[in-house]
């Protein structure tokens, strides 16, 4: 199980899905990563009891058992918020959750009066642990219904604890199948429109051209020509990025962007002699160098994104329990 935890936590912390739930749902972001946090929690909490001593202690003994059941319907709990919150639907079956969770309702949830439940044709009923039948492997719940029937049922800890586990499992896989499944349906999209080809394979000889225009005045009606180009590429792949929504999911690649924006908006006014321009043949000479390591910089993200794209999403954790 912690696997699929860690592997959820990874779908969610990926930068597009990060701002996804951050920016359009804000209380749902705060959702999935307290329900993932509280999963890991209560599982070393369930570990933990495997590993305990047993206590001549009546008094820790229920401290124990209650806290246990109590991680148990936390969890539960957590589980099915990550559902609810990312919309997915889990078709497996969870008859072990719901065992698990009758079990820790009757004996320590509302073990003094559980409400009678018509629709389902079950009576109000009260319980309580028999306190002798106490162990770290189990216990014996004592069942009294309004009708004067008393039931009396031995409780296994390592059944509940592999039923718990079981079904906690398929809920994560659930979770981590829609991501995953989104993740793939996102990059085969785009997987065919290369980033990268948005760049000239001639970018070497457009900034040739910029450099000429910061030295001589006469070639610079040519330099707006490449300047133009530069432009359109940039609006191109800002287009692009935010298309996929890379942009503004990665701060640091929307930085760069208008890092390459505004030098090319200026050195522009310096070639068409704008009077708002205050660069002159050794600043606009540096403002081209610094737009030709922008541009390599913007074309080595490009590149990545082009392969990440191309990469198959891992595959889904198998079942091991199937």
């Amino acid at each position: 199980m912690g696997a699929l935890e860690t592997r959820v936590r990874e779908c969610i912390n990926r930068p597009r899905v990060h701002h996804a739930l951050y920016s359009n749902n804000l209380n749902g972001f705060f959702v999935v990563r307290s329900a993932l946090d509280a999963i890991g929690d209560t599982a070393m909490a369930i570990d933990a009891y495997r590993g305990l001593q047993e206590t001549a202690s009546y008094g820790e003994r229920y401290l124990r058992l209650y806290g246990l059941l109590q991680a148990f319907f936390i969890q539960q709990d957590a589980a099915q918020h990550i559902l609810e919150t990312l919309g997915v639907t889990c078709t497996e079956s969870n008859d072990d959750l719901l065992h698990v969770r009758e079990i820790r309702n009757n004996a320590v949830g509302h073990p003094t009066r559980r409400e009678a439940r018509p629709k389902k044709n079950i009576a109000q009923t009260s319980h309580a642990i028999v306190r002798n039948s106490m162990w770290n492997n189990g216990f014996t719940l004592m069942s009294n219904a309004e009708s004067g029937h008393t039931e009396m049922a031995g409780v296994a800890i390592a059944d509940l604890i592999e039923k718990q586990e079981r079904g906690i499992a398929r809920i994560l896989r659930a979770a981590l199948k829609h991501l995953q499944t989104r993740e793939q349906e996102h990059r085969m999209r785009y997987k065919d429109r290369q980033l990268a080809a948005l760049f000239p394979a001639t970018i070497d000889y457009y900034f040739e051209k910029l450099f000429a225009g910061c030295r001589r005045e006469e070639s610079r009606e040519f330099t707006s020509i490449f300047v133009d180009g530069l432009n359109d590429v940039l609006r191109a792949f800002r287009a692009a990025l935010t298309e996929r929504g890379i942009i503004p999911a990665y701060g640091h690649v929307a930085q760069d962007v208008e890092d390459a924006e505004y030098p090319l908006a200026e050195y522009k006014k310096y070639i068409h002699g704008d009077p708002a321009s205050t660069l002159n043949e050794k600043s606009s000479n540096i403002f081209v160098f610094f737009l030709q390591h922008q541009f390599g910089v913007l074309l080595k993200y490009a590149q990545e994104f082009d392969e990440e794209y191309m990469e198959p999403v891992k595959a889904p954790i198998a079942d091991s329990s199937a």
